[in-house]
Formats: C-alpha cells, sequence, structure tokens
C-alpha cells in the first residue's frame, strides 16, 4: 500500500501581524516564507494540517482567513500522489471572512462531458 505525499503552498498573502500569523503556523510545522513588500506565504511539505500540534481538529483554511487583512484573499494550492495510481490537484481561495471557493483537477471530467458530450477514462488505477 502507497502512501499520500502532498505538497501545499500559498500565494504571498497580507497578514494582520506577522508575529502572530508565524506563531500560529507554527502549530502545524508549516513554513514561512515572506516578499520584499512584506506579505507572507505558507508552505508545507505535506498536504494542508487538519490538526494542530495538540492533536486537536482545526479548520485550517477558516482559521487562516482570520489572520488576513481586509480584502486579502489567500490562495492555497496542493498537490499530491499515491505513487502513480493517481495524482490529486486542488486549489482553494478564501478571503478575511472566511468564504471560499474550491477547484479540483477531477474537475476536468465534468468539463470534458459539458464540452464535447464524451466521457473519458480516468487518469488513475
Amino acid at each position: 500500500m502507497a502512501n499520500y505525499i502532498g505538497k501545499a503552498r500559498s500565494n504571498y498573502i497580507r497578514v494582520k501581524d506577522v508575529m502572530a500569523f508565524n506563531e500560529w503556523a507554527d502549530q502545524f510545522d508549516l513554513k514561512v516564507g515572506s516578499d520584499d513588500d512584506g506579505r507572507v506565504c505558507v508552505l508545507s511539505d505535506e498536504q494542508w494540517p487538519d490538526m494542530n500540534s495538540n492533536g486537536e481538529y482545526v479548520d485550517f483554511v477558516k482559521a487562516l482567513s482570520t489572520h488576513l487583512v481586509e480584502d486579502e484573499v489567500a490562495i492555497l494550492m496542493e498537490v499530491g500522489s499515491e505513487k502513480l495510481r493517481y495524482v490529486y490537484g486542488q486549489a482553494q481561495a478564501v478571503d478575511h471572512k472566511g468564504h471560499t471557493l474550491e477547484i479540483n483537477l477531477n474537475d476536468i471530467y465534468k468539463l470534458v462531458e459539458q464540452e464535447w458530450e464524451s466521457s473519458p477514462t480516468h487518469a488513475e488505477y
């Protein structure tokens, strides 16, 4: 049995308090990067977490939104695979109010069916 291996990162975002954001990211063992404009990004060598270091369930996306300045939108991208049995990818967007949008690589199948009335095989085994 193969394990899922994911990688994830965000875009560069403006946060209310960089120190508080760094402390928040530390509880998930995430890396925080920054750019020359004072924006930060969050990086993960795994998929986005759903538990903090205390083992408590956390809605990661909702929690991230509380750090954003007004009118900021974070884009969270994740890709991964289980060997080459299947590949996975998704992107989520969340604003400072916690509103979210999400797309998934598997959405392509629905788009193909709508555009060409075709049902291709899935890219997996």
